[in-house]
């Protein structure tokens, strides 16, 4: 059976709500990571107890890491890469979508002279404290 998604529901999916006492509409187009940051700069775009949506820009690499109790969903907006995901490894692109089961060790190695910008989406509420670096 084919589920139909209304429109708003997969634009708030992707993160183009910010939280707040009134939802607004965001052009990820417009965010910009500052001149000087190191290895990652995230930006909270939206979050629940359910969900919560980043934008991150990924200047070299994501180490190696899992996450015990969260399913993670990316969404490649520039840039390219190679990811690893469960012991395999493929390049990503401008339009990739990579769903990331919990449990399962991912990585990412930037190839592009751009950072990587992509939107991650984190299942349930993320704090950061489950991700956990593997050695």
């Amino acid at each position: 059976m084919i589920k139909v998604v209304p429109l708003f529901l997969l634009l708030t999916a992707l993160g183009f709500q910010k939280a707040g006492a009134q939802s607004t509409w965001q052009n990820l187009d417009t965010v910009k990571a500052p001149a000087a940051y190191d290895h990652v700069y995230s930006v909270r775009l939206y979050g629940d107890t359910l969900v919560t949506s980043f934008l991150l820009f990924i200047k070299d690499e994501v180490k190696n890491h899992f996450h015990d109790e969260h399913s993670e969903h990316i969404y490649v907006l520039a840039g390219t890469g190679l990811m690893t995901l469960d012991g395999k490894t493929f390049p990503i692109k401008k339009g990739d979508f990579i769903f990331v089961p919990m449990q399962k060790r991912h990585s990412v190695k930037v190839t592009s002279a751009v950072p990587l910008k992509v939107i991650s989406i984190q299942a349930p509420w993320f704090d950061g404290k489950d991700r956990l670096v593997v050695k």
